[in-house]
């Protein structure tokens, strides 16, 4: 019993080793199933990070493809099996001109030029059937504008598994102007008088001209010979040649060395001689062929040998010539001298040659001269010119060289010569005239000081007549008073239009006559001068009348302050010289011309007329018909010359039409630019409409040492309530200012001890003190009122003055308000018709600071801008000008210069969708107008 129980125990015992053995193999495989499922999992979160990131990459690298496509600047299309496109990228798009819609209702085909529609239908259906991958073909196309573009183009067929094409895709390049080059180059080849034959590495022939197969008598036409083996041609063609294995030996040789050769002599057997080249073509280093160029030069070769026949019988010819012969090498040692350069230079022959021509002769800068020219004959260069010299005893001499480089039979230079003229004696004429012109100018600069002089000396005085008289006509006077008044006013105006005439000529001799661009009314302008004109005209008892042609454009831009000053000659002259009829102004529009009319003004009488004979000389200086006509009717004989000269500045031709005792008329045709600005008619004036509250009690400093001007002054302005205080010479006005408070100065620029412009430059530099100062002057001439402006001054008003400018002034520059406009003046353009800030200062908000920044800046580049767009239209430069344009429209936008809005825009496509013929009139307009614009921001902003 007690065994069996042991025994039990020990199978008990087993079975619990082998249980824990069991368990723990269990346990062993349940941790390395674990292990294994942790494994997995990690690998398995590994992968699907992995496969994440390779879907970015693929993502990315999807993005970039199709960024590349989009943006490449090749062709990219795809189409389907029937030709239609699916897609194309933008570079495609542009080219052909069509949208992505519109493409995609295209097949490919119908963009092929129809001359090749055919081959390039049978070309690609070639290649389906061979089930080919790609394929390159060249062919036009024509896209939407009906333009050609020929296209190198990849094509990759994409067949499915059973074969069938389901998809094509094509890269294709804009090749046009290869193309072309091609062309011209073919065409070129085709017409050159010398024989070409281009071969590639293999000897095939690649092109051919007819000049080559007419040289060689081959018969066939070159594009024939296209491909054929030219290995064999040496010895087909040896027979023509005099040597003939030397021919094929030499051709051998060049082929082996593939080297460059020029001018290979070859004597024909038939008497012609061949001069030939051999080119190696190289592309990326690697032979890629040859071109041999053949020349017929035996009429060259007869040529050269005749010459060389002729040149002993020349030889005493040049040798006895009055021209100096000199021939020296590159390194300027003289090699040759004819007798004539002997005898010129003072040396004998033996005595110069071997020496250096620019030692020997000329000294200084003017070797380095000599120098120069003899480098640029190594170069090839022809060229004369003058030189300062020295012959043999020493004297100073002046030689006109024309100078030519020599070469050898290669072409290579050995040298130079030199063709002398002895021109002492014509510089020294020349420096006579240069001393004369000097002199001359010398004597401009004194008339003009002395016109000056003579207008300050003559309108001084007269300042003080006119200036009286206007002040005595406010009085009350009897009948008799009044007609001595009328009578003195009358001489003084005609003095003054004497004095002007005479300054007007001088102005216009000395090129200082600006004209100016405005827009202005015809219509008006001719009834303003008649207005002015009508009085004389009824003193006599004629009808003076106008007539001005509808169809002429309301606004022109010009000069009409310039038009009617010819306008007052023109029909004074009228009025004077008729006693009894009428004067007719009349107008008529002769030719519309873009965004100009010309336009034709007359100016007829019924008057004495002008006799033929006269009529050659009537432009000329003092000239009147004869002298009795100068007693009778006066005048200074300037105003028809004047009237010429002022037509000739503004463009246009004045001619006479004229019959004696039967009248005559004169003919002005002008051309004017037409103008889309306003332009504000000013209000009447009259003395009760003075309003100068504002200048009540002000101080004003007059600096005059002109009694009879200070009492005009005094006489004008002593209405007014202004306190005056007076001195003779600047010095005094200085004084005066230093004591007493002075808010404006009227100076006077010519005054004894110290003038006007000293006077305010003191104050401006020394005493530091910035008061208006106004020039009170007599000179008129241009540039006057510039240098006033310059020293420091202000403003200017002119003697002899007005009542009403001399308010104007004191009221611009001591009121806060101004007089109403006269009505005695010319229409003028309102700044709101030129431009205005307003868009700046809603930009700003008012900020008033970035507005003066912003107008600086345009006054800069604008006043650059201008002189650019005249130097553009001068070299014919219209992508500058296009660029220019561009350039200031946001500027002309933010100043609101409508005027040129449409200007701007032609100008911007110059070229383009605008004819290069309105150029002229359409740059001429828009730099008149913003020169203004400038201007006018100068005066008042800036």
């Amino acid at each position: 019993m007690d065994n069996e129980v042991d025994i039990l125990k020990r199978r008990i015992e087993r079975e619990k080793r082998a249980r824990r053995q069991a368990e723990k193999i269990l346990e062993d495989k349940s941790l390395e199933l674990h292990f294994a499922n942790e494994n997995l999992r990690k690998i398995n979160s590994e992968l699907e990070d992995r496969v994440a990131q390779r879907t970015e990459e693929l993502k990315e690298t999807e993005s970039r493809f199709r960024l590349l496509v989009e943006t490449a600047s090749d062709i990219i299309y795809r189409t389907d099996n029937n030709g239609y496109f699916t897609y194309a990228n933008p570079t495609a798009l542009l080219k052909i001109g069509y949208s992505l819609e519109e493409i995609k209702q295209i097949r490919f085909s119908a963009l092929v030029d129809a001359e090749y529609t055919q081959e390039i239908q049978a070309f690609y259906l070639e290649q389906s059937i061979r089930k080919e991958v790609t394929s390159y073909k060249e062919f036009p196309v024509i896209n939407k504008k009906g333009d050609t573009i020929w296209l190198g183009q990849n094509v990759n067929f994409i067949y499915d598994d059973s074969g069938e094409l389901v998809q094509v895709n094509a890269v294709a390049r804009d090749i046009t102007e290869i193309k072309l080059s091609e062309t011209r180059l073919k065409n070129l080849i085709a017409t050159l008088q010398s024989g070409v034959l281009l071969e590639d590495e293999n000897r095939k022939m690649v092109l051919v001209n007819q000049t080559f197969c007419n040289l060689f008598a081959i018969p066939a036409p070159p594009d024939s010979l296209i491909g054929l083996d030219c290995s064999s041609s040496a010895e087909e063609s040896k027979v023509s040649f005099i040597d003939e294995e030397g021919f094929v030996n030499r051709i051998n040789e060049i082929l082996e060395s593939k080297e460059k050769v020029l001018n290979d002599e070859l004597l024909l057997k038939d008497g012609r001689i061949f001069e030939r080249d051999y080119i190696p073509i190289y592309v990326e280093n690697r032979y890629s062929g040859h071109l041999w160029n053949y020349r017929d030069v035996t009429i060259q070769r007869n040529q050269v040998n005749a010459i060389k026949r002729s040149e002993e019988k020349y030889r005493s010819i040049i040798e006895n010539m009055n021209l100096g012969l000199l021939e020296v090498d590159k390194n300027e040692k003289i090699l040759y001298a004819n007798q004539s350069f002997c005898k010129m230079s003072g040396f004998e022959l033996d005595e110069i040659l071997n020496s250096t021509a620019s030692k020997l002769f000329v000294r200084g800068e003017n070797a380095e001269v000599l120098i120069e020219k003899n480098s640029m004959r190594t170069k090839g260069v022809s060229d004369a010119y003058e030189i300062a010299t020295k012959n043999k005893r020493g004297e100073a001499k002046w030689w006109l060289v024309s100078g030519a480089p020599l070469f050898d039979q290669l072409g290579k230079p050995t040298g130079s010569v030199g063709i002398h003229l002895d021109i002492t004696s014509q510089k020294e004429i020349e420096r006579e005239l240069v001393e004369a012109k000097y002199q001359a100018e010398e004597s401009s600069k004194v008339k003009e000081v002395f016109l000056a002089n003579m207008s300050h000396e003559i309108r001084t005085p007269m300042n003080g007549i006119i200036g009286m008289a206007r002040q005595l006509n406010k009085t009350k006077l009897d009948e008799k008073q009044q007609f001595h008044l009328d009578v003195i006013r009358s001489a003084a105006d005609n003095l003054m239009i004497i004095l002007n005439d005479i300054l007007d000529l001088s102005k216009i001799e000395a090129g200082k006559l600006s004209i100016e661009n405005v827009s202005f009314n015809l219509g008006d302008s001719l009834k303003k001068a008649c207005d002015v004109m009508q009085p004389k005209a009824e003193e006599k008892g004629l009808t003076l009348t106008t007539h001005t042609d509808s169809k002429i454009a309301p606004t022109l831009f010009g000069d009409p302050f310039r038009l009617n000053q010819v306008l007052f000659n023109l029909i004074g002259n009228s009025i004077k010289f008729t006693q009894k009829g009428s004067v007719t102004i009349s107008s008529e529009l002769i030719k519309n011309q873009g965004n100009a009319q010309l336009i034709q003004i007359s100016v007829t009488d019924t008057g004495v007329g002008i006799d033929k004979q006269y009529l050659e000389t009537i432009f000329d200086k003092f000239t009147q018909e004869d002298r009795s006509t100068a007693r009778k009717y006066g005048g200074t004989g300037l105003g028809m010359n004047i009237s010429k000269q002022l037509v000739d500045l503004m463009g246009g031709d004045i001619a006479i039409e004229s019959k004696k005792g039967e009248g005559t008329k004169v003919i002005i045709t002008l051309p004017f630019l037409l103008s889309d600005q306003d332009i504000s008619e000013e209000s009447s004036f009259s003395n009760d409409q003075y309003n100068c509250e504002e200048l009540k009690g002000k101080s004003l400093l007059i600096a005059e040492d002109n009694e009879l001007n200070r009492l005009v002054i005094e006489t004008t302005l002593a209405q007014y309530e202004l306190n005056l205080h007076f001195a003779t010479n600047g010095k005094e006005a200085i004084d005066v200012l230093q004591e007493k408070p002075i808010d404006l100065i009227l100076m006077d620029i010519q005054m004894p001890v110290m003038d006007g412009i000293e006077a305010t430059q003191y104050i401006r530099n020394q005493l530091k003190i910035d008061i208006p100062i106004i020039a009170l002057t007599a000179n008129v001439l241009k540039g006057d009122t510039e240098s006033y402006i310059a020293s420091g001054m202000n403003d200017t008003v002119r003697k002899p003055f007005e009542e009403r400018e001399i308010l104007e002034t004191l009221m611009q520059w001591l009121g806060k308000s101004t007089l109403p406009k006269a009505d005695n003046k010319e229409p003028v353009l309102t700044h709101k018709a030129l431009y205005t800030l307003e868009k700046l200062s809603t930009i700003s908000r008012g900020d008033q600071i970035f507005i003066s920044k912003m107008v600086a800046i345009f006054i800069q580049q604008t006043s650059s801008a201008i002189e650019e767009m005249k130097e553009a239209e001068a070299t014919n430069d219209y992508d500058r000008i296009r660029k220019l344009a561009h350039k200031l429209k946001p500027s002309l936008d933010n100043l609101q210069i409508n005027s040129l809005k449409e200007t701007v825009r032609k100008l911007e496509y110059i070229g383009e969708e605008y004819d290069i013929e309105e150029l002229p009139q359409l740059n001429q307009q828009f730099c008149d107008v913003l020169d203004k614009v400038v201007k006018d921001l100068q005066k008042n902003y800036a």
